[in-house]
């Protein structure tokens, strides 16, 4: 297919929602061979039908009768725009769609059969008022059975999906690239990058500027768009010698980024799971585009195992809302049946997981969870992860299934409290502090409770919510009340309260090390026992500073955080200051995935991981 300049920026355009800029113009033959070359055959293939419009689409279709019954591939085209579409029992390389002709309406265009064709072969749904004016990913219905969409009386069939063409395809979605360019040291690195940037300027493809060395002792990783990509290498003329000089890694708000003492291939690589409250709609929406991976994985974890139950909720998680007000309902709405969040927060992580172990290529990491995140570290452990483990009875635990009210109950319960008392009977309070000091403070208390040191200076307060204000009042240090609050990780958690959730064996992938707040250490390899771990974890305390920390004395030095937030990456830095590490999310709330995303790779590579870079790199440019 091609249109209004480039196939890529047409298709790029289409699916994120954006404007087609202006672009040169195809032409009409190099479309259509474009076109056919998708669908793996040539124009004097006997069973090629072409289907000219110039009069619009309903005569053109009418005019080639009977032919079309007949055809495996029908080429549609006028003059400067062309898709083949096929039967639907005839499969072909890249073919966005089948094609059922009935009687086509006399408004359909073929601009309209384009868009169409390409929604489901992204599987992207449209910008429209039902989805807040974005485009967002569309996914399967809960059969399973293909995609499918009308154009007037034309019904369209998804065939191919853009996952299985290109599971990793970064530059359809995005113009940014990555420019690594290396020295001996900062002098020769900054001689190198004013090399590059001369020749930017006098016009040259970055195509030809790659001559990437991941033995070379400094690499610096430039993020940009082409078109920008002299101003990122003029930042790093004017700054990065500077930050170097101070001991300082040099990086840029798009992601480039040049370490000063790269950590080195030896350290481990562990990836961190945290806690499942931070659902929010929009998660992973760009990300998908991105790689299209992670749409699959998404799809497959819950269509192959029927564990995921909450389709429409993920369809609205991922844009499918209507709005801000709309947004908040469908937090508030997660955050009340916990058994969802827990559902969709393990297929979001483990799809994460799939995405960073094809990254880099490797399947031998470390994984750290925090809280209820121990459960999705242990399931995306799984030689197959579509077992999902305790999902399914962990979901319809009493404790869980009506989320926050849970707790409310057996805090009345336990505290005999009446149902006429209107609360709020239980909370939780973050203060900035050393937890010894904390600690004591609560010891003695039966109402307060240290439920969490996320860093040496970060600390969960829970219990009533009058007393635990009284506690930081009296320690007169800076604290803010929790959006959330559960009898997680407190003497009210009672074991019982999962029943058999946690009872089946479990089997983890040998090469994946888990480090838990059961122990503050890893747990010993081939251990069946883990659900009853995991039960003593959720109710007691749990210090994420401490299992970090085993972590690093274990030989780990990059920490990347797997679904949505980035807190425990924040936690992490500050639990780590002073020591050699790279934390990073893969995601952050707010933040552009394209930039997240590129200084994620960015800094690993700088740092000396292997990665393939292929895939980030910039393209030859097309001439016509």
């Amino acid at each position: 297919m091609g249109a209004c300049g480039s196939v890529e920026s047409f298709e790029r355009a289409h699916y994120s929602g954006t404007p087609i800029g202006e672009s040169r113009t195809w032409p009409a033959e190099r479309v259509q061979e474009e076109a056919l070359r998708d669908a793996a055959v040539s124009a004097q293939d006997e069973r090629v039908v072409v289907v000219e419009v110039t009069d619009g689409l309903a005569k053109a279709l009418a005019r080639a009768g009977e032919e079309l019954a007949d055809a495996d591939v029908v080429l549609v085209c006028e003059e400067g725009a062309a898709i083949a579409l096929t039967r639907p029992d005839r499969p072909a390389p890249k073919i966005y769609a089948t094609l059922a002709v009935p009687e086509p309406d006399a408004s359909a265009t073929l601009d309209d059969l384009v868009r169409a064709a390409l929604s489901l072969y992204h599987r992207y749904l449209p910008p429209g008022p039902e989805n807040a004016g974005v485009s967002c990913p569309w996914l399967c219905e809960r059969d399973g059975a293909p995609l499918r969409t009308t154009v007037g009386e034309l019904t369209l069939t998804g065939a191919n999906t853009r996952d299985e063409i290109a599971p990793v395809d970064w530059h359809y979605a995005t113009d940014v690239v990555l420019l690594p360019v290396c020295g001996k040291d900062t002098e020769d690195l900054i001689a190198a990058v004013t090399r590059v940037k001369e020749a930017v300027d006098e016009g040259a493809d970055l195509a030809d500027l790659v001559a990437d060395d991941a033995e070379a002792p400094l690499r610096a990783v430039f993020s940009a768009k082409p078109d920008a990509m002299a101003r990122e290498l003029d930042r790093a003329l004017t700054s990065l010698a500077r930050a170097h000089a101070e001991g300082k890694d040099w990086a840029s708000p798009n992601g480039s980024y040049c370490a000063v003492r790269p950590i080195g291939a030896d350290g481990g690589v562990a990836l961190v799971y945290p806690g499942l409250f931070t659902l929010y709609a929009g998660l992973s929406r760009e990300l998908m585009r991105l790689f299209p991976v992670v749409h699959s994985a998404l799809e497959a974890l819950a269509l192959d195992t029927g564990a995921v139950e909450h389709r429409d909720l993920v369809q609205r998680l991922l844009g499918r809302v209507a709005g801000p007000e709309d947004e908040a309902g469908l937090e508030r709405e997660l955050v009340n049946d916990l058994g969802a969040l827990c559902a969709i927060g393990v297929g979001f992580t483990t799809a994460h997981t799939q995405l960073l172990r094809a990254l880099l290529g490797r399947r031998d990491l470390g994984a750290v969870g925090y809280s209820l995140g121990e459960v999705s570290m242990i399931i995306a452990a799984q030689p197959d992860t579509r077992d999902f483990w305790a999902l399914r009875s962990l979901g319809a635990m009493p404790v869980l299934d009506d989320g926050i009210a849970a707790s409310d109950r057996v805090v009345r319960r336990k505290w005999e409290i009446p149902d006429s008392d209107p609360g709020p009977v239980w909370g939780s309070r973050v203060i900035m502090g050393d937890p010894e000091r904390v600690r004591t403070a609560v010891r003695g208390r039966d109402r307060v409770f240290l439920s969490h040191v996320n860093t040496p200076g970060e600390v969960v307060i829970t219990g009533d919510p009058t007393e635990c204000a009284q506690v930081a009042a009296e320690l007169g240090l800076p604290s803010i009340p929790s959006a959330h609050s559960h009898v997680f990780h407190t003497p009210l958690m009672e074991r019982g309260y999962f029943e058999s959730a946690f009872d089946q064996p479990v089997t983890v992938d040998p090469r994946v090390e888990l480090f838990s707040a059961h122990e503050n250490r890893p747990f010993a390899k081939g251990d069946r026992d883990l659900g009853d771990k995991i039960m003593t974890m959720l109710s007691r305390q749990v210090d994420f500073a401490r299992v970090v920390r085993a972590a690093y004395v274990q030989g780990y030095r990059y920490f990347l955080e797997v679904g949505p937030g980035g807190v425990c990456t924040r936690w992490i830095t500050d639990t780590l200051a002073g020591k050699p590490h790279v934390a990073v999310p893969l995601e952050r709330r707010g933040a552009p995935a394209v930039n997240t995303v590129a200084g994620l790779v960015a800094r690993l590579a700088s740092n000396g991981v292997p990665l393939d870079l292929t895939p980030f790199l910039p393209v030859q440019k097309e001439t016509t």
